[in-house]
């Protein structure tokens, strides 16, 4: 009787394991449709995601994404940087400010942030959202590719930063 009830709790816990890992990679494989259908990235199948957090909506329709990929390999890296015009340079301290707020308001830990003082490449795209009424909104993505080194292992990560539904107040009336 007790090595059935092992068993059960084995092929059980088994059974939670495998579910956790397949939803895992098929919320990874939806983030990389919808990052492709809306905004034209490709995100390659060996990246790996490792972290995303998304805020709420707040009543007027805003609420941010932040997603980290781990680029797997150095010609994805090229690719990356080609296909999506990333640029090799400072970005304004406006935007740096917003993509700060954006990482405090979904509480992303130290460690996870993304590090300006790295090597980066950069590039932001807009779409521009109307609805039945007079308000025009935004939404913008920041894509940050970050190299780096770590502990003798050279590392890539893109970041992907969704600011959406920003209400564009200059426009609107």
């Amino acid at each position: 009787m007790k090595k059935k009830s092992i068993i059960l709790l084995f092929v059980i816990s088994l059974f939670f394991v495998c579910f956790n890992i397949v939803k895992a990679y098929k919320q990874e494989q939806n983030i990389k449709t919808e990052l492709r259908n809306k905004w034209g990235i490709d995100i390659d199948k060996e990246d790996k995601l490792k972290k995303m957090k998304i805020s709420r909506p707040q009543w007027h329709g805003e609420h941010n994404k932040f997603i980290w990929f781990e680029v797997s390999n150095s010609e994805n890296i090229l690719n990356y940087i080609e296909v999506n015009n990333l640029y090799l340079h400072k970005m304004s301290s406006n935007i740096k400010k917003r993509i700060i707020e954006i990482e405090d308001d979904l509480n992303i830990e130290k460690e996870d942030r993304i590090d300006f003082n790295s090597d980066y490449y950069y590039t932001k795209k807009i779409k521009h959202n109307f609805n039945l009424s007079s308000e025009k909104k935004t939404d913008i993505l920041y894509i940050i590719l970050i190299k780096g080194n770590n502990n003798d292992r050279y590392n890539t990560n893109i970041f992907l930063v969704e600011d959406l539904n920003v209400l564009d107040l200059d426009k609107s009336f």
